[in-house]
């Protein structure tokens, strides 16, 4: 989705280039289509790839133009073959609240005034935030079909004044570790 909203299109090309871009584009076998719907309609931009170049034609503009190779790219990428593999969305949001729970025990490490606190004892930020930065840094190292069990941790990070919420469980199989975020059936 992302490939498809920041997709590029070479509105400089001359207009001698103009048929030689179209009669690429008609030659060139369809890569995919892009259906984009908001409050005033759908746009449609289709998509056709002929090895290294992708072309693109647009419901809102005239004529057919060459554009970025990511979207052709971006275009092969599924639910099982996401572009990225980070547990967490919070990316370089300040998150206000992260709670760690394993098993019964569960601690909450909460930001006011820009001092963070668990159990109303004053953290040392500069640990806070190197636990933080871990977290956005964590990622799968491959995707799995099966193995998520019982989870034996969660892990929630609220950020931008609670308007983002992400939420792992993570399970254990012997030396194995899988992990889920809430919402999302990807293990």
């Amino acid at each position: 989705m992302r490939k498809g909203r920041d997709a590029l299109l070479e509105p400089d090309a001359s207009e001698a280039d103009a048929p030689k871009t179209a009669a690429a584009f008609a030659s060139a076998p369809l890569a995919g289509i892009i259906r984009f719907t908001d409050a005033t309609g759908t746009k449609t931009l289709d998509i056709h790839k002929a090895k290294e170049d992708c072309y693109a034609k647009s419901s809102t503009l005239e004529g057919v133009y060459k554009t970025n190779k990511d979207l052709c790219d971006g275009l092969d990428k599924t639910p099982r073959k996401p572009s990225h593999k980070k547990l967490f969305d919070f990316a370089f949001n300040d998150p206000t609240r992260v709670t760690f729970k394993d098993g019964d025990k569960s601690t909450t490490y909460e930001k006011k005034d820009g001092t963070w606190k668990a159990d109303g004892k004053v953290m040392d930020s500069v640990g806070i935030q190197n636990l933080i930065d871990k977290l956005r840094d964590a990622s799968a190292t491959k995707l799995a079909d099966s193995g998520f069990t019982t989870p034996v941790v969660e892990i929630t990070v609220v950020s931008n004044e609670s308007k983002l919420t992400d939420k792992v469980q993570i399970s254990q199989a012997k030396d194995a570790f899988f992990a889920k975020r809430d919402g999302d059936t990807t293990i």
